[in-house]
C-alpha cells in the first residue's frame, strides 16, 4: 500500500493490517503526530520508506515514529530507508527474519553497519545504493558481506571495492551491481566468465548500439538493442534476433516505423521496450507490433487508452509527460483496461491517479494469492510432505 501527499492525511482503512507499507511522502511536510496512525499496523512484512532526510525539521522525532513501527512489527522481512541513523539500526537488529535491507546514506559507523549485516543471520539482499562509508574500518563492512551465510543478492556503490575477495569467499550470491563505471569492459567481462552462476547487472556489456558497423555476430551475445537515430541495417528486418529481449528506442520517427514493426515481428521474445522521444503523429501499427511485450515505457501519447486497452502480455507500464494530459484521462478506467498490468508508474496529479495504482497492487496481489506458480505450488508441496 502506498501513502503519498495524496492520503497521508486520510489514509484509507487498510493501512492499518497492510503488510507491504511504502511511505512516499515528503516527511518535511509533517509532523510526528500526523503520522502517529502509522504505528498501529502489526502486520507489516515490508516497509519502504522515501524521502525522509536529516534536513526535516521533525527528523528526530521522525525517527522515533520509525523506530516504533519496526518494534511493533518483529516479522518485519524487508526495510528500506534513504537514511539509517542509530536507533533504527538497533531496532533492525531485534528483527530475526530480516531478508531484504536497502540503505542510501547513514550517519552509523562502519563497525555498526558490519554488525548489523553479521546480526541479521537471515539476510538474503543487501543494497547500498550510494558511497557514505568512510575510510575507517571499511574492511569490517566488506568481510561481514564475503563471510555472511545467506546473502544471495548485492548492490554496491560508487566507490571500488575489493569485490574479488568478496565474489571469492561468498559462494551464496546470484546477484551483483556493482558502478559499472569503475571497472574496464574486459574486468567485467571476466567477472561474468569467472563465475557463471552469478547474474551480473552490467546493461552496458550486454547492450548494443545499431550503427553502421553492427553485425549479427556481434549481437550474438547481447540481450539489449539501443535504436539511435542510424539507419536500421537490412539484417534487423530480415533475421530474427531470439537472445534479444529488451529494446532501447531513443527517437521513434516516421521514416523508421515500418523497419521496427517488421523487427518487432520478426522477435516476439523481446519483454521490455523503451522508448525517448516519439517523432510521429500515428503510432497505431507500432504499438499493435508490441502485444507481447511484458514491460513498456514511454512519454503519453493522445489515444494511448485505446492503444493498449486489452493488451494481454503487459504487466508494468511507466509514462513520461502524463501529468500535461492529466484532466484527459480516468487513469483508473486506463488501468482497469489492462487486464495484467501490474505496475503503473506516472506522475501523479489526482486522486484518482493514487485509486488507479492502488487497483494494480491489489491486483498482483489477488494473482499472487489465488494464482501462484507452479514453482510455489511445488514448494508447498515439498514443505507439506
Amino acid at each position: 500500500m502506498i501513502i503519498d501527499k495524496f492520503n497521508a492525511h486520510a489514509p484509507p482503512p487498510e493501512t492499518s493490517t497492510a503488510k507491504r507499507l511504502l511511505l512516499r511522502f515528503e516527511f518535511s511536510y509533517y509532523s510526528p503526530s500526523e503520522i502517529q496512525y502509522l504505528e498501529n499496523n502489526t502486520s507489516l512484512r515490508t516497509l519502504e520508506i522515501r524521502y525522509l532526510r536529516p534536513s526535516s525539521i521533525y527528523f528526530k522525532d521522525l525517527c522515533k515514529v520509525i523506530v516504533r513501527m519496526i518494534q511493533a512489527n518483529p516479522g518485519l522481512r524487508s526495510f528500506h530507508i534513504l537514511y539509517l541513523t542509530e536507533e533504527i539500526m538497533q531496532a533492525l537488529l531485534e528483527l530475526p527474519r530480516l531478508r531484504k535491507l536497502q540503505i542510501s546514506a547513514s550517519n552509523i559507523s562502519n563497525k555498526e553497519l558490519a554488525l548489523l549485516i553479521e546480526s541479521s543471520r537471515n539476510l538474503k539482499h543487501f543494497y547500498m545504493l550510494r558511497d557514505f562509508l568512510t575510510k575507517e574500518n571499511r574492511h569490517l563492512v566488506f568481510r561481514a558481506i564475503a563471510q555472511h551465510p545467506s546473502l544471495t543478492h548485492l548492490c554496491l556503490p560508487g566507490y571500488q571495492p575489493p569485490i574479488g575477495p568478496i565474489l571469492e569467499q561468498n559462494t551464496h550470491l546470484t546477484y551483483v551491481a556493482l558502478n559499472q563505471q569503475q571497472y574496464s569492459h574486459d574486468i567485467l567481462r571476466g567477472f561474468v566468465r569467472d563465475y557463471p552462476n552469478i547474474t551480473f547487472a552490467f546493461p552496458s556489456i550486454r547492450t548494443i548500439k545499431v550503427n553502421s558497423d553492427i553485425t549479427p555476430e556481434k549481437c550474438a551475445d547481447r540481450t539489449i538493442l539501443k535504436f539511435t537515430r542510424n539507419k536500421i541495417p537490412s539484417f534487423l528486418v530480415e533475421t530474427p534476433l531470439p537472445q534479444i529481449t529488451t529494446v532501447d528506442i531513443e527517437y521513434l520517427e516516421q521514416d523508421d516505423m515500418d523497419d521496427l514493426i517488421t523487427f518487432f515481428n520478426l522477435n516476439p521474445q523481446i519483454e521490455n521496450v523503451t522508448i525517448g522521444c516519439i517523432f510521429s503523429s500515428d503510432i497505431r501499427a507500432f504499438m499493435a507490433s508490441l502485444c507481447n511485450i511484458v514491460s513498456l515505457e514511454m512519454p503519453w501519447r493522445s489515444g494511448m487508452m485505446s492503444m493498449l486497452s486489452g493488451h494481454d502480455t503487459l504487466e508494468s507500464l511507466t509514462i513520461h509527460g502524463f501529468g500535461d494530459h492529466g484532466d484527459e484521462v480516468d487513469m483508473f478506467e486506463f488501468v482497469k483496461s489492462i487486464p495484467h498490468l501490474y505496475h503503473i508508474n506516472i506522475e501523479q496529479r489526482h486522486p484518482n491517479d493514487v485509486k488507479a495504482k492502488h487497483f494494480c497492487q491489489m491486483r498482483k496481489f489477488n494473482h499472487k494469492t489465488y494464482n501462484p506458480t507452479l514453482t510455489h505450488r511445488l514448494l508447498r508441496l515439498v514443505s507439506e510432505n
